[in-house]
């Protein structure tokens, strides 16, 4: 076996991100009170969702990402992906089917499930917890439709990220580098920084789809 396809098959058996153990992890926060109600972050992509009708977010897990953004528009149509069936449960009690704005909102445990294209995907701090997560981002390119904007947020600590769901250690460089599949037009902005050194912790990265499919000729990088 290649020593890629080694290196793979250990972090699946080291990597802790079931959704046994994600169940876990949302049922304390519930029953301790913290679960997120507003992700302000997300609010500066805005500008980015302003003509996006069909918007899914993957991993999206208790909701926070949606309910932020669906307060902030109407006539949407979300998607919510999770493995945790105890997030899908808590998020579409929070949530329901649609709302007075005019915004409707649908659950998947698999990516599969979700109903395509979509104009908008999310993928806010979930790669780092997947050892699949080429792949992954292969099926989310494909369910994107033209015209429309790949939106991801990663911790780009590099080998000094020590969280231990943390199963990829990301850096600006290696994200462009796994980004350039998909397009030469590659937005990044900081999301947030560490207290202790101020250096970049938490970066977006935006991709956009051309409208016939193919990636935007150009490049930019807004850093």
């Amino acid at each position: 076996m290649p020593a890629v396809q080694l290196l793979r098959a250990f972090k699946r058996m080291l990597n802790r991100n079931t959704s046994a153990y994600w169940d876990g992890v949302y049922r304390r926060k519930i029953a301790a009170g913290r679960a997120p109600r507003r992700d302000s972050a997300v609010l500066r992509l805005l500008p980015l969702l302003h003509d996006k009708r069909c918007i899914l977010d993957f991993g999206g897990g208790l909701g926070a990402v949606i309910a932020t953004l669906s307060q902030e528009v109407s006539s949407r149509r979300f998607c919510l992906v999770d493995h945790s069936p105890e997030a899908l449960a808590y998020a579409s009690g929070r949530l329901g089917r649609s709302d007075e704005r005019g915004n409707a909102f649908e659950y998947a445990a698999h990516l599969e499930e979700a109903q395509g294209p979509f104009d908008a995907i999310l993928c806010i701090e979930v790669l780092e917890h997947l050892t699949d997560h080429r792949e992954i981002l292969d099926q989310l390119w494909s369910r994107l439709a033209p015209g429309g904007i790949l939106l991801l947020s990663v911790p780009v600590k590099g080998w000094r990220d020590g969280n231990r769901e943390h199963v990829n250690k990301f850096t600006v460089d290696s994200m462009f580098r796994l980004l350039s599949k998909y397009g030469e037009w590659i937005q990044i902005a900081p999301r947030t920084y560490s207290r202790k050194s101020a250096t970049l912790s938490t970066a977006f990265f935006a991709v956009p789809k051309g409208d016939d499919g193919a990636p935007p000729q150009g490049a930019t990088e807004d850093a």
